[in-house]
């Protein structure tokens, strides 16, 4: 009966710090997931600027070589 008692005290010990892990990773998880959203809001905005500069170039380089047929810009 004594050991019995002892093995329920130790896996009531362990279900408790297997609980405290399980809620550790979950926390990080969430706190990584948030730095990556922040990182993308960041991001995006400067991606669009850069996607908008490489738009207005290909619309300068279309507007130069209007009617050429040889390729070549100017």
């Amino acid at each position: 009966m004594m050991m019995t008692n002892m093995a329920q005290t130790i896996v009531n010990a362990l279900d408790e710090r297997l609980e405290q892990i399980v809620g550790n990773v979950r926390a990080k998880i969430r706190q990584q997931h948030r730095q990556q959203q922040q990182q993308q809001q960041q991001q995006q905005p400067e991606q669009q600027q850069q996607q908008q500069h490489v738009l207005h170039i290909q619309r300068v380089v279309d507007t130069k070589t209007e009617g050429r047929t040889d390729g070549l810009t100017g």
